[in-house]
């Protein structure tokens, strides 16, 4: 959305790309996003005592919905709800400055905007977790 704001087209080349292979991912994936207990990870993460704002919760949980009532993924870029939803969340979250809305923000906006794939640190623990477990087997 940034890209097509800034009428920058092989930044939304770019983002495309990134989007439809987001959108293949979860289309692999969609029946166990519908069989995830949010509830319970919600819990889970309360119990370590992580704070994660309500808003977040609301964003995270109400994206995963829309994602799922899609037919395909690969349309989320056209869904109209979609669009309203990352330019609210953006407003919530950068509020006079989001870059949506503020023509000098948009102006600045390098061509990044977070739109990597989160890890969690995925790959480090991935390898300590391998590790482990060949020791076990060794044992």
């Amino acid at each position: 959305m940034l890209a097509e704001a800034k009428r920058a087209r092989e930044w939304e080349e770019v983002y495309t790309e990134r989007l439809e292979e987001w959108a293949a991912n979860i289309a692999a994936r969609k029946a166990h996003f519908r069989a995830w207990e949010r509830d319970g990870f919600w819990n889970i993460i309360a119990s370590g005592n992580q704070r994660v704002p309500y808003l977040t919760r609301v964003f995270i949980n109400g994206w995963i919905d829309l994602v799922l009532t899609l037919e395909t993924p690969a349309t989320i870029s056209e869904n109209k709800s979609a669009r309203q939803t990352i330019k609210e969340r953006e407003r919530q979250l950068k509020k006079s400055l989001a870059r949506l809305t503020n023509q000098r923000s948009l102006e600045l906006w390098n061509g990044e905007a977070g739109a990597n794939q989160l890890n969690y640190r995925w790959p480090g623990a991935h390898t300590i977790i391998r590790d482990i477990l060949e020791a076990l087997t060794d044992a």
